[in-house]
């Protein structure tokens, strides 16, 4: 009976659209507390805090343990850092559902692990070829006396994912980067239970 209740419980713990949604939002802050000894560590701890509540409501030690672990050294090219955040989104649900929740040297190594190759992707990409484009493309614009000129020069300088994005756009990245997370957890534990 009690082992019933126990899966039940486990059960209901889960991560949700809304979830998801509240963590896409809150990840514009990533730079809001930048320092030099952690860098972007506050801001992803932040991105995470109220989903870490509601996955270990009952167990406070572990959301203890959870918020040092994402409050260790973390350095991302911001635009890109969600894709980092929707991994360890699926991890924590699994560690929330599982009885020991030991999963948290996995977890960090894991975050550790996506920094370095992620990092000249998102760098090269949004700070070496987006952001130059589109200065060039709209002071050409500008030049020609058209309007659009200035915006596309001061959108292409400034947050180019919150330039583009939209809510709708939001809600399905997030998505489905948290099922491709999910779907790599699941496939990295099967691989390790057939080994």
């Amino acid at each position: 009976m009690a082992e019933q209740k126990m899966n039940q419980a486990v059960e209901e713990i889960s991560v949700t659209k809304s979830d998801l949604r509240t963590i896409f939002w809150r990840s514009f802050c990533h730079e809001a507390s930048y320092n030099a000894e952690r860098q972007q560590a506050l801001g992803f701890a932040f991105t995470l805090t109220k989903l870490l509540k509601k996955l270990y409501k009952d167990d406070k030690e572990a959301y203890v343990e959870a918020c040092k672990r994402h409050t260790e050294f973390f350095n991302l090219t911001v635009q890109i850092t969600n894709f980092v955040v929707g991994i360890v989104t699926a991890l924590e649900e699994k560690n929330a559902k599982s009885q020991d929740k030991n999963m948290g040297p996995t977890i960090s190594a894991v975050k550790s692990a996506l920094m370095g190759p992620l990092a000249p992707i998102g760098d090269t990409f949004f700070w070496g070829c987006f952001r130059i484009v589109a200065a060039s493309v709209g002071a050409t614009l500008a030049l020609k006396g058209n309007l659009l000129g200035p915006v596309l020069f001061a959108s292409g300088n400034q947050d180019p994912l919150a330039a583009c994005s939209s809510h709708k756009t939001a809600d399905i990245i997030c998505q489905s980067i948290h099922r491709t997370g999910k779907r790599a957890v699941l496939e990295s534990w099967s691989e390790k239970k057939v080994a």
